[in-house]
């Protein structure tokens, strides 16, 4: 288990890194939107540019950055209606199932999502905002960066699961369905 401790490590750091360019996306975009709307209130015009690189910019980072960072702990909705009266291992061997099978998927979305980036940085993509062009093609990266932690993560999860099963142990440390609402374990 070291192996997979040290790979969490890692794959957890650059996790929080997306989510933390996700939230100063987010604390940006609320500036820029709140800076847009006092100069159409007070100067009577809006700051330009400020639907495309909301759209373009903010949104994106937003949405795709930290999708890794929820994945790695365990933030996105899991259904136990099937699995909950499965025991330990079996819940475990099935959580790893469903990683991997998520993990293939992002995979299929991850590759082409890289090849987009890869083309558009190469045409270096912009996007007309009346009085000046938006960069736009580094954000592209943001769904190839985000989608490729996701996955990444999802991997690793699916390891640690698989690990679990094997020695018919619950992962430590977190509340998983494993557990009720009230910490009672369900019996291997």
């Amino acid at each position: 288990m070291p192996f997979l401790s040290r790979l969490r490590s890692v794959v957890d750091a650059l996790c929080k890194v997306g989510f933390f360019l996700g939230a100063l996306a987010t604390l940006a975009m609320m500036v820029h939107i709140g800076a847009d709307a006092f100069a159409r209130a007070v100067l009577g015009a809006p700051l330009v540019g400020t639907l495309e690189i909301v759209s373009n910019w903010y949104m994106v980072a937003l949405i795709f950055l930290p999708l890794g960072y929820l994945q790695s702990h365990r933030s996105h909705l899991i259904v136990e209606l099937f699995t909950q009266g499965m025991s330990l291992r079996k819940q475990h061997a099935w959580d790893a199932a469903m990683q991997l099978l998520a993990a293939a998927f992002l995979a299929i979305w991850t590759i082409p999502a890289v090849q987009l980036a890869l083309k558009k940085t190469a045409l270096g993509e912009s996007m007309d905002a009346v009085f000046m062009d938006v960069v736009i093609w580094p954000t592209r990266w943001f769904m190839a960066v985000g989608m490729a932690l996701t996955c990444l993560a999802c991997i690793l999860t699916a390891l640690e699961h698989l690990a679990c099963a094997i020695r018919g142990v619950p992962l430590s440390g977190i509340v998983t369905h494993e557990q009720d609402a009230l910490g009672k374990e369900h019996a291997p």
